[in-house]
């Protein structure tokens, strides 16, 4: 899976969420249940990727 350069900024009308697995499919997954709900999603497959997502999106 390859990673943007770049994370686009959150939208304040919607709550957001940071998705973080090492397991492709359990990402994808749980990105989809969210969508669903209604969330912004923010996925990463590494501690440090999903740190650097949360600084960037705050």
């Amino acid at each position: 899976m390859s990673h943007p350069a770049t994370v686009p900024l959150a939208d304040p009308r919607k709550p957001a969420i940071l998705i973080v697995d090492d397991a492709p499919d359990n990402l994808g997954t749980l990105r989809t249940m969210m969508l669903r709900q209604g969330y912004q999603t923010f996925v990463a497959t590494s501690g440090d990727r999903a740190l650097d997502i949360a600084q960037r999106v705050k």
